[in-house]
């Protein structure tokens, strides 16, 4: 497949349909039916150019190299204060371009959040090397197609942590202890440190920014990034991003942090987020 690239997304991708809102669930809880489908859209998005910026490869290159666009790990506070809000704008589009392969798919969340009676660390759906009877799981693994090659560039995403790690993995009262924060620049950092903590945990491509957002992975781990703020809009309302953020610019994704900061408008929400119940992680 092949397309013609922009310098944002927006003029190949379509804007969800009005009143149309969709639910991102769990990786943990998909039917083989949204299951199949996800792995679908991953499949088909994966086909296109780098440089088609319907595809999975062109998606990965904005968040590190060649694009460079992550608004986070830069050398100043200011860049910091954008992490969420560039994420949930890049989510959204990467979630569009899916829907425009596979109409109903939805992008999962990966709760890595600890239990000791019940550690799981990757879920299922991205740790199986093969499926169908030894066909390549497109979430396992993707190549990295960066043209011109660049010194030190990986050939494919690997993982190096295959198990749970207490260590850095919060638990349900450290998660819930974040979600009462009241100051939104104090949740948005103590977030980004679970972040970077699970990035490093799950090691290999996704501990270096460059290549990270070519490993599947990488978009279930943002997903529940995006979740918990999600959660935290939901008990803390308007204490988000200050007036002075919000007609920021978020590039390259043509949206601006105040466009960002309803779920609803977007088309989306996560279930049961306002408060939380047992069993619908």
């Amino acid at each position: 497949m092949t397309g013609q690239a922009t310098a944002t997304p927006t003029d190949q991708i379509p804007a969800h349909p009005p009143g149309t809102v969709r639910h991102r669930i769990s990786a943990a809880k998909l039917n083989q039916h949204q299951l199949d489908s996800y792995r679908e859209a991953i499949r088909q998005a994966a086909q296109f150019s780098p440089g088609d910026n319907r595809g999975f490869q062109w998606f990965a290159g904005q968040h590190g190299i060649p694009g460079n666009f992550c608004q986070h790990h830069v050398q100043s506070e200011h860049g910091r204060r954008f992490f969420l809000p560039w994420h949930r704008a890049y989510l959204y589009f990467f979630e569009l371009a899916l829907q425009d392969l596979v109409t109903d798919v939805t992008q999962p969340w990966w709760d890595w959040t600890y239990d000791p009676q019940n550690p799981t660390w990757i879920p299922d759906a991205f740790d199986a090397a093969s499926i169908d009877g030894g066909a390549p799981n497109p979430l396992f693994r993707q190549p990295i197609d960066v043209r011109p090659r660049r010194p030190g560039q990986p050939g494919a995403t690997v993982r190096a942590q295959s198990g749970p790690d207490p260590r850095v993995q919060p638990t349900q009262e450290q998660v819930d202890a974040l979600l009462a924060e009241g100051d939104f620049f104090t949740f948005s950092l103590e977030l980004e440190n679970y972040h970077d903590a699970i990035h490093g945990a799950v090691g290999g491509t996704m501990a270096n920014i460059a290549w990270a957002a070519y490993d599947p992975v990488f978009y279930a781990h943002h997903t529940m990034i995006d979740r918990l703020w999600s959660m935290w809009e939901d008990q803390h309302g308007a204490a988000g991003p200050t007036p002075d953020m919000l007609g920021e610019a978020l590039p390259p994704w043509g949206m601006t942090v105040a466009q960002t900061l309803d779920t609803g408008t977007l088309g989306y929400s996560y279930a049961a987020t306002s408060v939380r119940v047992p069993g619908t992680a």
